[in-house]
């Protein structure tokens, strides 16, 4: 019988790994704090909204996203955002959801001493298992006089908390990309929102939080370090990157019930870096694009992965943008995946250690690099697929005399 849906898109094929099994532990304790460790398309994202729906918990995500130029206080934008979400729950058909705003709503009716100042409209999208906001525009938030940020994001917590506890569940509330709050200018007053929200949520037994970041870099400065917000907060899950092996024990078996005929995936999963995201996005097309019967072979394979690099059709033109020295550390990190940049063998002899980690900072920003860490850095997946299938294109050559 021929199969009409998407194996690799069901939930009942979702691939289980052991860390399903510890955020499961983390996510049942008395208190609930996990930090999500891994790179973007990881699996961080899906982790959460899994357990979300397999536990029908109310959820909140706040998925924040680079702060326009003219933002100085991150904490506004949160504390509107966490209000937008908390509002949003009236749309979720789930009875907890449901009796959870209810009761903070009469909580907050019963609060007199302090009365919110925020204020927002519109409604937002919303599925039983997810709640996802982001800030489009942030001119109204920043436009709001009188609020105090960090106040409000104690307050829109502490009421949730106590709403929670009455109603006897336990909501998450996601802070997705939290690292985007300490981003340039807004490095201090990121700071003291996150440090708000820890200072609130130590002391929470209801509400359950997840934060996560894929610039794995500036994550790391939220937890390591004597003023580190994340220090001994809660507990570090670190999403592994997926084995060849682990891929091909997932996907080849679908494939063969769906009487595609191949044996491995090796020849192109490993430029995607073992991202569960990116590589179910790769077994998709593989199914959408063949017919019961078909092999597929290593033609059909490369085809598919040159897809990911055709997608992304403005990075020639950003590589081509590139001054000569951050098109070096580029192609630096490209041959030397994971090196520390600055020691004697990596870019040091040539390149001064602030000029490193300036273009570093900016091919971070430029999404043509994922930072792990101070020392560690990759390229992100379309640049290595460009690079492996188009070497001559996917950088101009040195000048010459380099």
């Amino acid at each position: 019988m021929r199969l009409l849906t998407i194996p690799f898109r069901e939930r009942k094929n979702r691939l289980v790994r052991n860390h399903d099994h510890a955020f499961t532990e983390l996510m049942n304790a008395e208190k609930s704090v996990v930090r999500l460790l891994g790179p973007r398309r990881i699996g961080k994202t899906d982790l959460v909204s899994n357990y979300a729906q397999g536990t029908s918990s109310p959820t909140i995500i706040i998925t924040l996203k680079p702060l326009p130029a003219d933002i100085l206080n991150p904490s506004l934008i949160l504390a509107e955002l966490l209000a937008r979400e908390i509002a949003a729950l009236t749309h979720v058909k789930l009875k907890a959801a449901a009796k959870l705003k209810f009761k903070y709503d009469a909580l907050l009716q019963k609060e007199t001493p302090r009365q919110s100042k925020l204020s927002f409209s519109g409604e937002l999208a919303a599925t039983p298992a997810k709640l996802s906001a982001t800030y489009e525009s942030a001119s109204s938030a920043a436009s709001k006089p009188g609020v105090d940020a960090d106040v409000e994001i104690t307050y829109q917590l502490r009421r949730l908390e106590m709403a929670a506890e009455q109603l006897g569940i336990r909501p998450i509330i996601f802070f997705d990309e939290v690292q985007e709050l300490i981003v340039g200018r807004t490095y201090d007053a990121g700071m003291a929102a996150i440090w708000s929200i820890r200072n609130e949520a130590q002391h929470h037994t209801s509400c359950r939080y997840v934060f996560a970041g894929s610039n794995q870099r500036l994550f790391a400065k939220l937890q390591a370090g004597r003023r580190a917000p994340f220090l001994n907060f809660g507990t570090a899950l670190e999403i592994p990157p997926l084995t060849v092996e682990e891929i091909d024990a997932w996907a080849v078996p679908m494939f063969r019930r769906g009487q595609r005929h191949v044996s491995t995936l090796r020849a192109v999963t490993g430029l995607l870096c073992g991202k569960i995201g990116e590589v179910a996005d790769l077994c998709a097309w593989l199914w959408s694009n063949s017919k019961p019967g078909d092999v597929l072979d290593d033609a059909l394979l490369r085809q598919a992965i040159s897809g990911a690099a055709r997608a992304s059709a403005e990075l020639p033109e950003t590589i081509r943008m590139l001054s000569p020295v951050q098109t070096k550390v580029l192609r630096w990190v490209l041959e030397n995946p994971g090196k520390p940049p600055y020691g004697l063998d990596g870019l040091r002899p040539t390149i001064n250690a602030g000029t490193i980690r300036n273009v570093l900072e900016k091919l971070v920003e430029l999404e043509l690099v994922e930072s792990f860490s101070e020392l560690r850095y990759s390229c992100t997946t379309p640049l290595r697929i460009l690079a492996a299938l188009y070497p001559a294109a996917w950088a101009p050559p040195e000048p010459a005399g380099r």
